[in-house]
């Protein structure tokens, strides 16, 4: 099995991939198709390495961890958007999407905890042995 870690660093770096693939190939049909599928099948994928760790840090509460990943990702696509446009109106889209690939880049670096807050041992131990599958 993959593991959430490397399943995140994978999916994160995908999707990162998938948007400057625009830059690099400016005005390319075929890239610009074949970079919309890497980008979409990856943050389809990276969505659900969210939730499912989401749901190893909170397994009495997976339902809440789910609804709140969502929110938070509904978010951040809206505001994600409204930067890009506007940061591609003041200094172009290549550096736009150039921008939020290295952002992309970046958040495959982090390495979120797979211990909750105020768990006990007992459940640090089984929740961090889910997490890392």
């Amino acid at each position: 099995m993959l593991g959430l870690r490397r399943a995140w660093v994978l999916t994160a770096a995908a999707t990162a991939a998938g948007t400057a693939a625009l830059v690099l190939a400016p005005g390319q049909t075929l890239v610009a198709g074949v970079a919309g599928a890497v980008f979409g099948g990856a943050y389809t994928a990276l969505s659900g390495v969210l939730i499912a760790w989401a749901a190893a840090l909170r397994p009495r509460a997976a339902g809440q961890a789910t609804a709140t990943v969502f929110i938070a990702l509904t978010a951040g696509q809206a505001l994600g958007a409204v930067v890009t446009g506007v940061l591609a109106g003041r200094a172009g889209a290549p550096a736009a999407f150039w921008l939020c690939a290295g952002l992309l880049l970046a958040a495959a670096a982090v390495r979120p905890t797979t211990t909750p807050a105020g768990a006990t041992s007992e459940e640090t131990s089984r929740d961090a042995e889910v997490a890392e599958r």
